[in-house]
């Protein structure tokens, strides 16, 4: 009987074991808070979901390059097709006389082509575009480089002499990558695509971040790498290999990683349990309001969720979506962040404590306050501290608007006088047209012109005096 019972437990064990690792491995190569980036690693054991899917043995799948192996190299793929022109691709030129037409596999969207040119002609072009879009013009010269952001399906080379072409390399980034090395991550709003080479957001940036390519956060993460605890940490029975490890621990929710799967230990877990709860302390106190909770992919599990800042209500999670954020029903001031429930499992990715950088504020710190002088405004309101920037004028709830028109300065206080009242600079009232009102001559049409005046004056005075005695 003894040996039945063992004999039962191996087997329990080794398909246990197998169906974890398959667990383990489930949707391995997908990574980020929306699963909008993909691992590119040749074997993905070897893909760091902390570290942007980058291959810890610095190999990609084939076709993929770069520090993340999110640089595809398309030509690569195109350089097999045996209908395509093979020398442009190699180092052995191919002579073009007008212009010559690559078709692709599938609609790429390009952000770099280089190309090798040769020509005996010194004023030879060489014309780029992808399907129907240019995506550049250049002199013919023996390391042409083109960059953009066009997709098409097809490349088509245009020239205005007798050229050679050789080493052709059409490049493009993973979805929701961008920069010349696709290293950078798109940092969009509604999580749309970004331009692949300069970052920029056609529809602005995500939320709490800000710059030409949304790269600058608004806040900073007071949490981040603090002291985390929880009331027991759940082990599940995952196999030790390069991407799956025992453990979820509390430090894992302040990490920085807002991956969202389970599967690969970004996660902090209790066990099911009687009044679980998840703890982290700032080091210090500081006035809070808001914060973001990235929560499993079982978003249920932080349903009736209460938070509290030093045993503070701040608020409560009536019904968990997969990214939460909090905003407390007033500013609290406070050290440690708490996470409760009544009774089940917290799970949770990350937790973001928001302090609003200076010049910014509101939710998420989307807005800014450059009409406050050295912008610098409440974090929480928006309101102006010291007061208004040159050009605005202060209301009684410390907000600030700009000058009326024919007024500047500090507090609106002095008079423009540009001809046009509209092309005064608010700030240091200079005419934007340099047409001045008359009897103002300097550029910030300030200078009344008395000199003219007195000078005209004077000379009336003294042709009249001529007059007078002469006629006496």
């Amino acid at each position: 009987m003894k040996c039945f019972v063992c004999l039962l437990l191996i087997i329990y064990l080794l398909i246990g074991k197998k169906a974890a690792k398959a667990d383990c491995r489930k949707s391995m190569k997908l990574l980020g808070s929306n699963d909008q980036y993909q691992c590119n690693c040749k074997d993905r054991t070897f893909c760091d979901f902390r570290n942007n899917g980058k291959c810890t043995n610095s190999i990609c799948r084939s076709g993929y390059g770069g520090l993340f192996c999110q640089k595809i190299h398309y030509h690569k793929y195109l350089r097999r097709n045996k209908f395509q022109s093979q020398n442009i691709f190699t180092s052995n030129t191919k002579e073009i006389i007008n212009s010559l037409n690559i078709t692709f596999i599938y609609k790429y969207r390009i952000h770099l082509i280089k190309i090798n040119c040769q020509s005996l002609v010194s004023a030879a072009t060489i014309t780029l575009s992808i399907g129907l879009t240019k995506f550049c013009e250049k002199k013919c010269q023996q390391i042409t480089e083109c960059q953009g952001d066009a997709n098409g399906e097809y490349l088509l080379i245009q020239t205005t002499d007798k050229i050679s072409l050789s080493n052709l390399k059409v490049l493009g980034c993973s979805s929701f990558w961008f920069g010349e090395n696709c290293d950078k991550k798109c940092r969009c709003a509604n999580n749309s695509e970004c331009h692949m080479m300069t970052g920029n957001c056609p529809m602005g940036c995500e939320s709490g971040r800000s710059g030409s390519d949304c790269q600058k956060l608004n806040y900073e993460n007071v949490a981040l790498k603090k002291t985390a605890l929880q009331s027991s940490t759940y082990f599940p029975h995952i196999p030790i290999n390069n991407t799956c490890k025992f453990n979820f621990t509390a430090s894992l929710a302040v990490d920085g990683n807002n991956n969202q799967q389970y599967e690969r230990i970004l996660c902090a877990q209790t066990q099911i349990e009687n009044n679980p709860k998840w703890k982290v302390d700032l080091g210090k106190k500081y006035n809070i309001s808001q914060m973001r909770i990235y929560n499993n992919k079982n978003y249920w599990y932080l349903s009736e969720a209460e938070i509290k800042v030093d045993n503070q209500f701040c608020n409560y999670v009536e019904v968990a979506r997969k990214i939460i954020d909090i905003k407390c029903s007033k500013i609290l001031f406070g050290r440690t962040i708490e996470i409760t429930k009544k009774k089940g499992r917290l799970n949770i990715c990350e937790v973001e404590v928001l302090q609003c950088l200076h010049g910014f504020y509101g939710k998420r710190c989307n807005n800014s306050c450059p009409e406050c002088k050295n912008s610098s405004c409440d974090q929480w309101t928006g309101q102006c501290l010291l007061g208004c920037a040159l050009g605005y004028q202060q209301h009684f709830n410390k907000t600030c608007t700009v000058c009326p028109v024919g007024t500047f300065g500090e507090r609106c206080s002095q008079i423009c006088h540009c001809r046009n009242k509209k092309n005064c600079n608010k700030e240091n009232r200079t005419c934007i047209t340099e047409e001045f009102e008359r009897g103002y001559k300097d550029q910030k049409c300030q200078q009344f012109t008395f000199f003219i005046i007195i000078s005209t004056a004077v000379g009336v005075v003294i042709i009249c005096v001529g007059c007078f005695i002469y006629f006496k």
